[in-house]
């Protein structure tokens, strides 16, 4: 899922569906975002650059503290399998795996388009890291301990219906990260529009409701940890991360 979070973003706009915003973006190729983040994924892994993000790379290690707490809370002593849906070429492994890589059980899983799963089965994938087409692969290959969706639901045409078939696979924690939710309590369809040094283009994203979010995904998991994220993506409403646990059933 290809995303973008510094400053060259702006959005805006009240669509009434996704065709309609989609009618009114420019499109980015995404071949191209492909190969930006293959190169600099490639520089980071062979230890050019200490992190990369968007096809961005950092030379000084930067880490996502809320996030990396939640794992580590999520990992304790039986160690941790992530499946980081939407997670590009390992971009939050590599940060993060310092942190990560001597528990007693690690494994990272991605879950992404076709193309990125392409490129990471061929440059990526070792003992630890691997990629996927589909959750249902990923558990199918070893069941993860949480999901981590960072930055990507609000860029799906049909977020809700997203988030019921993920808590129909009963995994043990749901982690949510840069979530940007609607002043009001209303979904929100904007769209944003990227220029350099990102990727130029334009394309949809949600304003989500709080209350709608928070309905389904509570229906079975319990909310452990709610926070804010200060980084931001230039949306006209809140950016939170949440930690879900799922709720015992009687």
């Amino acid at each position: 899922m290809a995303r973008t979070l510094f400053g060259s973003i702006r959005s805006g706009g009240d669509y009434a569906s996704w065709a309609d915003a989609v009618a009114a973006c420019s499109g980015y190729s995404a071949p191209e975002i492909l190969e930006r983040v293959k190169s600099s994924a490639l520089l980071v892994k062979n230890g050019g650059a200490a992190y990369e993000q968007n096809g961005q790379v950092f030379a000084e290690r930067s880490y996502e503290w809320p996030v990396l707490a939640c794992l580590l809370r999520v990992a304790r002593a039986q160690g941790l399998h992530v499946l980081d849906f939407g997670g590009s070429l390992g971009s939050h492994y590599y940060r993060h795996r310092s942190f990560l890589s001597d528990l007693s059980r690690f494994h990272w899983s991605v879950v992404e388009q076709p193309g990125f799963v392409k490129v990471g089965q061929e440059l990526f994938q070792d003992e630890q890291l691997r990629f996927f087409s589909d959750v249902q692969s990923c558990i199918a290959w070893s069941r993860p301990d949480v999901c981590l969706l960072s930055c990507v639901i609000h860029y799906l045409p049909a977020p809700y219906e997203f988030l019921a078939d993920l808590i129909t696979h009963d995994l043990p924690f749901l982690l949510f990260d840069r979530v940007p939710f609607a002043n009001s309590d209303r979904d929100r369809l904007c769209v944003q529009r990227v220029g350099k040094p990102n990727y130029p283009g334009s394309y949809p994203a949600w304003l989500l409701s709080r209350s709608r979010f928070l309905s389904v995904v509570q229906g079975r998991y319990r909310l452990l940890e709610d926070f804010d994220n200060p980084e931001g993506m230039n949306l006209p409403g809140k950016c939170r991360g949440m930690l879900f646990v799922r709720s015992e059933r009687p």
